[in-house]
């Protein structure tokens, strides 16, 4: 009886040391695995705060400078005729470099509002002695506003957006006959890319429709019809 007593408490003892070396190790095992999942946790945060960071749409507000080539198209005011000669100009120039400021906002990657303000090349304006006009020359000067709505199109997975927009602008001349304005609809398309989440840049094309009177002195009348192909580089931000 006395040698079974001891086998039981002897093998009690071997299970007890068993079972508290089992509970170290899962502890030890816990213990060792909890820094990596931290820091695992950390780095999809991370990644995360990046992909969030890489989302140029967060800053909608863009403002920008563009240049490039403008024409007032005063040629379409040039006489045809001899008969016209002394009423209309016998030679306009009108092409050359076009400067200005953009601005807008981007509701969605699909839609924005955009404003332009556009000087365009001085027009060299000539007239034959004796003609109704109390000048032989004149330079003159043309600006244009516009606000107009810009619809955008993904280009597959490219980055690059082509789209139209359209509205409302306001064309202004001044020179030696007239100093005088015109609301008159505005006609674009373009195509536009985010270098970075803060450059955007953009080709664009935009028509200004003029107005011409058919009247014996059009010169004293005529607006401009305007046309610029230029590119666009604006910085995107947020308030």
């Amino acid at each position: 009886m006395g040698s079974n007593k001891d086998n039981r408490v002897k093998y009690g003892l071997i299970i007890g040391l068993l079972l508290s070396m089992s509970t170290l190790d899962a502890y030890a095992n816990s213990t060792s695995k909890s820094p990596s999942t931290s820091k695992t946790t950390h780095t999809e945060k991370a990644v995360n705060m990046d992909q969030k960071d890489d989302n140029p749409y967060k800053y909608p507000i863009y403002l920008g400078l563009l240049f490039g080539y403008g024409n007032t198209n005063w040629s379409e005011l040039v006489s045809q005729d001899d008969l016209s000669d002394a009423s209309t100009p016998t030679s306009a120039k009108g092409s050359g470099v076009a400067l200005g400021l953009v601005g807008g906002y981007e509701i969605n990657k699909y839609f924005a509002v955009e404003t332009n303000v556009i000087r365009f090349p001085s027009s060299k304006v000539k007239f034959i002695r004796g003609s109704i006009y109390p000048i032989s020359s004149m330079n003159s000067k043309t600006y244009a506003i516009s606000v107009a709505g810009k619809f955008m199109v993904p280009v597959g997975h490219t980055g690059v957006r082509a789209y139209a927009e359209a509205g409302p602008a306001y064309i202004h001349r001044a020179d030696t006959l007239a100093d005088i304005g015109r609301f008159t609809p505005m006609f674009g398309v373009g195509a536009n890319y985010d270098f970075t989440q803060h450059i955007m840049g953009e080709f664009n094309f935009q028509y200004y429709a003029g107005y011409g009177k058919s009247v014996d002195n059009p010169a004293y009348y005529y607006i401009p019809f305007l046309y610029t192909l230029n590119f666009r580089l604006a910085y995107r931000f947020n308030l």
